[in-house]
């Protein structure tokens, strides 16, 4: 995946995809069988690009690209689940929020739990958490995050 938080993304590919994406938006690229791509900032202003990777359940598969724009109005104090959108080959999910009070999530148990602060302070299961900040779940039930202004990525694994 790749998650443009700031600016815009440059997104160019063997086949023939050529994108600028907005903040917002996240792309879902499977190299399957071979990709040859490019990401970059196609301006003088920041970017700011995460890229997050999930080994598939699947080899040797035609290559997938596709994106998305997520509004804020869709993250806004819950959890968007960006893999109905953009699928993957594999039994996980990728969440994402952006919280301005609390909420609690309920986790799957037998699942592991991946967090990180894409944006903002939080605390988190009475943990205090900051921008670039990440926790490892496992074991848990359920998930608490206050915050004033925080965007969260949550990938959910088997």
């Amino acid at each position: 995946f790749g998650y443009v938080v700031e600016g815009h993304c440059l997104h160019i590919d063997s086949f023939n995809n050529n994108h600028n994406l907005p903040a917002g938006t996240v792309q879902r690229m499977s190299a399957g069988s071979g990709i040859h791509h490019i990401e970059g900032n196609s301006t003088d202003k920041t970017n700011r690009y995460l890229q997050i990777w999930v080994t598939p359940n699947v080899e040797n598969t035609q290559p997938e690209y596709s994106n998305y724009y997520f509004s804020r109005e869709e993250k806004l104090n819950k959890f968007c689940n960006i893999t109905e959108k953009l699928p993957i080959k594999q039994d996980a999910k990728l969440l994402a929020g952006i919280f301005t009070k609390l909420y609690e999530h309920t986790l799957e148990y037998d699942r592991s739990h991946y967090l990180y602060v894409v944006s903002g302070i939080s605390k988190i299961n009475n943990i205090e958490c900051k921008q670039g900040d990440g926790l490892v779940l496992e074991n848990m039930t359920k998930l608490s995050i206050d915050a004033q202004e925080c965007e969260i990525i949550l990938l959910e694994l088997r």
